[in-house]
């Protein structure tokens, strides 16, 4: 081995982000079965993608215009920097919101496309949609006459080979991905379409100010009447997982308008199976481009052993459970995890990635892991990290390593507001009050901080995940949380075996 091939995976796992990727992009997505139930919405309908951050949403839509654009679909990404909706008054309502957020999509869609308009539009509708983009958001009915004419830049798909745009997927693979876009296209009662899609969304206003949720709304609702106007109009768009919360749980929002949007969600959440694939594709693409013959095994390219041990632990496991057991669902977390080894490894000088790297790469990861999760929700409980590192004490978890019992996580829930202020969702928790402890519990595990599972008749264990269960954590739910068995994510565990030193703990009750 040598650095070589160290270089070759930093190639494949860089930064985990859609802008550091840009140029592998076509060589490391694997999502081909669901895709077109992801990027094709009903009829006059948009579709919201909703994730976590890191979950791929971003990437998603990049491969997807990329793919579109191949096939002769017209496309436009709208970011945050094009639809700048401060003009939309704090306390302005839902309805105003949406009305002004209209006209901004339109402006922003008019502007995206007008390059592309040459030879397709007569010259008084160039002109019109030239002025509204100068001047429509002082004349509605300029936005309003020129958004029917977007659909009139709509195509339908060409007979190119996708195999030239994904060089590097196998050919019946490529086939049925074609095949897939185009039954979903018909299936909408057009074989033609404009794209639009609208990333983070959630940035176009400040979820944790009074009001900007308002903003999003709008937003949300504009999107809706823009898919309104043309079967051929698809609108995608993407939003956190953690806005989409604040939005259907906002006291005094919208929530209403959640029920309007449920059947429109597609949740981007990478179950184990498709993370593996995601490490083995970008290993035996590392591998190819070390120069390594495809019947080695992808593992012992760049990894010393098969066995590691886990961090702080005589216990073995394999390092692909090690690196997606601390993923979080994310695939960024993935990607990052192995840079961070490789990069040991690589500053080390050693040939290939081993055991003694493991502890100090790991546990930095896990800090890390904890700051983002925290700079994430911070809207939402601001002071998430002092919470998370609370659960390093060992007395909380009365069914083995990190795992606690319904009962006792509750009972130390209810002690948590006592010993510092805990608000979440701009509301302070009381302590000793077994709903407010529910609430955080709910919070906790829909942040995926606490995973869910109880025992199946055998002995095995079923992991409940938040979309499987919505209401799984409520106060109506109690009898049945009693079966639960809660215990932190693995990603997060070194972070609070290296904080257990440092730790003084109430005992609940």
């Amino acid at each position: 081995m040598s650095e070589r091939h160290l270089k070759s995976l930093l190639k494949y796992c860089p930064t985990g982000s859609s802008e550091g990727e840009k140029s592998i992009r076509n060589e490391i997505f694997v999502n081909f079965q669901g895709w077109a139930s992801l990027i094709m919405p009903p009829a006059n309908c948009p579709i919201l993608l909703v994730g976590k951050k890191g979950a791929g949403k971003s990437i998603l839509v990049d491969f997807s215009i990329g793919l579109l654009e191949a096939k002769g679909m017209p496309c436009a990404k709208l970011r945050p920097r094009d639809l700048n909706l401060d003009d939309i008054p704090i306390g302005a309502s839902v309805s105003q919101a949406h009305s002004q957020a209209y006209a901004v999509l339109i402006q922003a869609a008019a502007a995206a496309f007008g390059e592309k308009l040459s030879g397709i539009l007569s010259e008084a509708e160039a002109a019109l949609l030239n002025e509204a983009i100068n001047n429509g958001s002082r004349k509605p009915d300029i936005i309003s006459k020129a958004s029917k004419i977007l659909p009139k830049l709509a195509k339908g798909w060409t007979k190119v080979d996708l195999s030239v745009f994904l060089p590097e997927v196998a050919p019946a693979s490529v086939k049925k991905l074609d095949n897939s876009l185009k039954e979903a296209l018909i299936s909408t009662g057009s074989q033609k379409a404009i794209y639009i899609f609208i990333d983070d969304t959630d940035q176009v206003a400040s979820p944790a100010q009074p009001g900007q949720l308002n903003r999003i709304w709008g937003l949300l609702l504009a999107a809706r009447e823009l898919a309104e106007l043309s079967e051929e109009i698809k609108c995608v768009v993407t939003i956190r997982e953690e806005v989409w919360l604040r939005l259907s749980s906002d006291q005094a929002g919208q929530r209403d308008q959640t029920d309007h949007f449920f059947s429109l969600i597609r949740r981007l959440d990478p179950k184990t199976v498709e993370l593996r694939e995601i490490v083995r594709r970008r290993l035996d693409l590392a591998k190819t481009d070390s120069g390594e013959p495809i019947f080695k095994e992808r593992y012992s390219v760049f990894f010393q052993g098969n066995r590691p041990h886990m961090p702080s632990s005589d216990e073995v496991t394999s390092w692909e459970d090690l690196i997606v057991t601390r993923s979080r669902g994310r695939p960024r977390d993935c990607v990052q995890l192995i840079n961070a080894l490789a990069s040991t490894a690589l500053k080390a000088e050693a040939p290939t990635i081993g055991d003694d790297m493991v502890l100090p790469v790991v546990q930095n990861f896990s800090d890390s892991r904890v700051t983002l999760l925290s700079q994430e929700n911070e809207n939402e409980l601001p002071n998430l990290r002092e919470i998370i590192k609370s659960f390093a004490a060992k007395t909380i978890y009365d069914q083995g390593s990190f795992k606690s019992s319904n009962i006792r996580i509750i009972e130390y829930l209810k002690s948590v507001p006592s010993m510092f202020s805990v608000i979440l969702f701009g509301v302070a928790l009381a302590p000793n009050n077994a709903q407010d402890a529910i609430k955080l519990l709910a919070f906790l595990y829909r942040t995926g901080f606490l995973n869910a599972r109880y025992q199946r008749p055998g002995g095995s264990y079923l992991h409940i995940e938040p979309g499987d269960e919505p209401k799984l954590v409520s106060w109506e739910n109690m009898n049945n949380l009693q079966r639960i068995t809660w215990e932190v994510h693995p990603a997060y565990r070194d972070y609070l075996i290296s904080a257990q030193g440092g730790v003084l703990y109430r005992r609940p009750g």
